[in-house]
């Protein structure tokens, strides 16, 4: 209880070194709070675009929700 929380909604977000450069990251509701990139997506996931790797280790985050399952 009473611990801070940190929200990062849009821009460069550092996430380390696991992004793949030019692929596109997502959240799916298969398992709760898990991304994966595009590549991971599934029949039946309703995916939420979270954003695009800059780098390896930047995501340039911009959140995208169409609300349909693959």
């Amino acid at each position: 209880m009473n611990q801070p929380v940190s929200l990062h909604k849009s821009g460069d977000l550092a996430v380390g070194s696991d992004l793949t450069t030019g692929v596109s990251y997502y959240l799916v509701g298969a398992a709760a709070g898990t991304i994966v990139p595009v590549a991971d997506l599934t029949t039946g996931d309703y995916p939420q675009l979270i954003g695009i790797a800059k780098s390896t280790s930047v995501l340039a985050v911009s959140f995208v929700s169409a609300g349909v399952a693959l």
